[in-house]
């Protein structure tokens, strides 16, 4: 089964798919000479993608992807446009590849159309952005040195889930059925769902460089809830994926449930410590006993399970926190404000900042003309 590694407490870092050799030349056993150098070349392009993959080397893996788009595209381009009546000779392809994010014991999948390798070669540039991202936050070993590696890990992030949303949008709406037995990686629902999980990534790394320069508990309550909402969207839509949701490795969507809860935690605490700090003593007893409960929630839904050593770190010094206030807050309402403990009327508002868009990825235009007449 996967292990999702959240790097820094808050990167998921998902294993990279692996892939089979494939030759694009055995595809058109009779085409002109040219052509034949193009598709041999985009065979080559394609094994060093195959290399960096096997290696788990993610930066090796993000240079090689985009080296065999153009190419990859190239070859599309031309099938999809191919005039029948060149009697070109096509045989059947089939390109295998294994998915992260299976709880299938096999994670290797077949699949027969060039629109499903460019999702998956595309699926396999997400997460390796992510992955590069995330060995910035893992090498941070003090506040000081976070600034810098936020700033180095924020446009990999927002390519990542850009990437994701040009699959859901731009590659994935097939003409045809999608395979019996598939990856949940061939689901444009999928793709949006961890689009929006890593907008939910970049708003938490942009909320924690807030929260070390010390920004109001106000501001703060808001980013955290941004990043609990975009978190809680992308969750549902990994249930809106019905009956292939059970087919989606227990890691990720633990991640999901859980974090979202834990998120509102962290927003609620913030906007407990501004309504305490602002005399409404009652309502900030309230939002404490309630982010009590999201955190206690969060671990029920398994965010522990599989945690990281930094994510299983925050958790519990989120959970420490909240019980220490808890405990003071009870107290002093006890004895000194007598207020009742009740709701506040509105509900937190969020504040999305830049780190949390989504840019439009760019398909790279076809390095090549491909012409398959024989």
């Amino acid at each position: 089964e996967m292990s999702l590694n959240v790097c820094g407490g808050i990167i998921p870092a998902f294993p990279l798919p692996k892939t089979k050799p494939f030759d694009f030349l055995s595809v058109f056993p009779a085409i002109n000479e040219v052509a034949r150098m193009q598709l041999s070349n985009c065979t080559e392009l394609r094994a060093q993608v195959q290399v960096a993959l096997e290696a788990q080397n993610s930066a090796d893996a993000q240079a090689a992807i985009r080296d065999y788009l153009p190419a990859l595209l190239a070859v599309l381009h031309a099938m999809e446009n191919l005039d029948k009546a060149t009697h070109t000779v096509v045989k059947t392809m089939s390109f295998t590849w294994s998915s992260p994010t299976t709880r299938r014991k096999d994670p290797f999948f077949t699949l027969y159309t060039l629109r499903y390798e460019a999702a998956m070669a595309m699926t396999a540039l997400g997460y390796a952005c992510a992955s590069v991202a995330a060995s910035f936050l893992d090498a941070v070993s003090s506040p000081a040195q976070y600034e810098e590696a936020a700033k180095q890990a924020l446009p990999h992030i927002k390519e990542a889930s850009s990437v994701f949303a040009c699959i859901a949008t731009e590659v994935l709406p097939l003409k045809e059925s999608l395979p019996f037995e598939r990856p949940p990686e061939v689901l444009p629902g999928m793709h949006a769902a961890l689009s929006v999980l890593f907008r939910s990534t970049g708003q938490q790394i942009a909320s924690k460089q807030a929260s070390l320069k010390s920004m109001t508990p106000s501001l703060l309550a808001k980013l955290f809830t941004c990043a609990a909402s975009l978190m809680k969207e992308a969750d549902d839509g990994l249930k809106g994926l019905t009956n292939d949701y059970k087919d989606i490795t227990p890691p990720l969507k633990s991640y999901t449930g859980g974090m979202h809860l834990f998120l509102t935690a962290v927003a609620l605490r913030n906007a407990a410590v501004d309504a305490w700090n602002s005399q409404r003593h009652g309502e900030g007893l309230w939002m404490v006993r309630t982010a009590k409960g999201r955190v206690d929630q969060a671990v029920k839904e398994g965010i522990m399970s599989g945690a990281s050593r930094t994510l299983a770190a925050r958790v519990e010094e989120e959970r420490s926190s909240l019980d220490r206030m808890l405990e003071q807050w009870e107290k002093d309402n006890k004895l000194v404000y007598f207020e009742r403990v009740k709701e506040p009327e509105a509900p937190l508002d969020g504040k999305a900042v830049s780190a949390a868009d989504c840019p439009t990825f760019a398909l790279p235009p076809p390095s090549f003309e491909l012409s398959l007449a024989p």
